[in-house]
């Protein structure tokens, strides 16, 4: 079931009267931390609730922007629901300072995760080889294309470095 304004503006701490900006920051700050406790879980159960937890934010997000699942109706002679391109969303929501992460070789993410070579790049973003330096193995890293981050998990806002 979709959550309710109310639930949506408790999930991210809001009361309701905030400016989009204030909104896509305290989105911001908790992406972060959710996506920090993604990074770091040690278990497969952690890792679930912190993917559980990411998607009820990314879902509050949509809820109190009325983006993506919640995108309003609008005033057409047929009352018809249509997708709003990227664009008009980036216009819609003002972004806190740009705290995006650079994705290039060298790079070290939450001091665990550094970045390697590009492996290939598809429809929905770039896989790059990487090291975690904390379980010390090779992984990948899959980051989402710049344009789709505004409805999409990666929310509004990337996480601070």
């Amino acid at each position: 079931a979709d959550m309710d304004k109310n639930a949506a503006l408790a999930q991210l701490g809001l009361s309701g009267g905030e400016d989009p900006g204030m909104v896509a920051k305290a989105y911001s700050a908790r992406l972060a931390t959710v996506q920090e406790k993604l990074i770091s879980a040690q278990t497969e159960a952690d890792r679930i609730h912190s993917q559980t937890q990411l998607s009820q934010l990314v879902e509050a997000f949509e809820r109190v922007t009325q983006i993506g699942r919640y995108t309003s109706v609008r005033d057409t002679a047929d009352a018809a629901t249509s997708m709003r391109t990227p664009q008009e969303i980036a216009a819609r929501l003002p972004m806190p300072g740009d705290t995006s992460i650079r994705m290039e070789t060298g790079a070290v993410l939450s001091d665990r995760i550094e970045i390697g070579e590009l492996l290939g790049s598809g429809g929905m973003g770039n896989v790059y080889a990487a090291r975690d330096h904390l379980k010390e193995e090779d992984v990948a890293i899959k980051v989402l294309r710049e344009d789709l981050t505004i409805t999409t998990a990666a929310g509004s806002s990337r996480s601070p470095k």
